[in-house]
């Protein structure tokens, strides 16, 4: 199985257990970073930030813009919905119906794509977000251990937001690192080689980062 985005990582001299691994932005591109433990809570990319705090102008005047660089103005789905979501920290009725109206198309076109791409989302979501692969090269090195022990340590199961609305976890197809599995996003960073054992401090961390 070829992994999606090894070719362009850097090779290492020896194995780094547990680096972490910043996802660039928009290309979803794995590269290693030089701190071996801990991720950046600063940083706020496109595919994974929730949406909330994004300074937003006028919404639809945004999305015509958008439509011009597209021959196809339903082209512009994508970036539109990720606007949304940036504007209502998640894609709600209403979110889906006003990027509708701002593209040209139906609210039903819109859920349709939204529901097709993981960097979206239908439901409201935690003030973290927690995904753990469970794709063949992950689930071969323990992925389902891997989600149990959040699954315990948050005391929620997996596609559910624990009762505080703290974090939400999920498990993943695919975060494209299949060379560090079992890899684990944690907001807007990667979590590689990560074991059961590591859990626990990975939920510390969230919850004294709050």
């Amino acid at each position: 199985m070829l992994c999606r985005l090894g070719r362009r990582a850097q090779t290492l001299a020896g194995q780094v257990p547990r680096a972490v691994i910043r996802r660039a932005r928009g290309d979803g591109d794995v590269h290693e970073a030089g701190s071996r433990r801990g991720f950046d809570r600063h940083r706020r990319l496109a595919r994974h930030g929730h949406g909330r705090g994004r300074p937003v102008t006028t919404y639809y005047d945004e999305v015509q813009e958008l439509k011009q660089r597209y021959p196809d103005r339903r082209s512009a789905v994508l970036p539109a919905l990720r606007l949304a979501q940036a504007k209502h920290g998640h894609l709600s009725t209403d979110a889906l119906r006003e990027c509708a109206e701002a593209i040209g198309t139906t609210p039903a076109y819109c859920e349709a794509v939204a529901s097709f791409y993981d960097m979206f989302h239908l439901a409201p979501v935690g003030r973290h977000l927690v995904e753990v692969c469970t794709n063949i090269s992950c689930a071969l090195v323990g992925a389902r251990q891997v989600l149990e022990a959040f699954e315990q340590e948050l005391d929620v199961t997996a596609g559910e937001t624990t009762e505080d609305g703290a974090v939400t976890l999920r498990p993943i197809e695919c975060l494209g690192g299949c060379g560090w599995a079992t890899i684990v996003a944690v907001d807007h960073g990667y979590r590689t080689h990560v074991q059961p054992d590591d859990v626990p401090g990975i939920v510390q961390e969230l919850r004294d980062g709050d």
